[in-house]
C-alpha cells in the first residue's frame, strides 16, 4: 500500500490508501477507506463512475469510514479509452 489519499475524517476515519492486489491473473488496484481504530468493520465494495474513481465515490468512501465502515473502491485493472 502506498500513502494516504486525503486527510483523516472528522471522526478520525483512516484515508484512503492504495490497495493493490491480484486476482485471475489480473493485478487489480483500488483505494481502501478504513474507520478509525483496529477493531473490525464491515467492508463495502464501491464500484466508481465508467470515468475511474472521482470526488464523488471518494467523498462516499471517506463518509461511510466515518460513520464506521472500511471501503475498497474499485479501480480498473485497465485504463479506459
Amino acid at each position: 500500500m502506498e500513502g494516504p489519499l486525503t486527510g483523516p475524517g472528522e471522526n478520525g476515519a483512516m484515508p484512503g490508501e492504495i490497495f493493490e492486489y491480484d486476482a485471475d491473473g489480473l493485478s487489480m488496484r483500488g483505494e481502501l477507506y478504513r474507520p478509525a481504530g483496529n477493531q473490525p468493520a464491515p467492508l463495502i465494495l464501491i464500484y466508481p463512475e465508467a470515468t475511474g474513481p472521482g470526488a464523488h465515490p471518494r467523498d462516499s468512501a471517506a463518509k461511510l469510514a466515518d460513520a464506521g465502515y472500511a471501503c475498497l473502491l474499485y479501480t480498473s485493472p485497465s485504463p479506459r479509452d
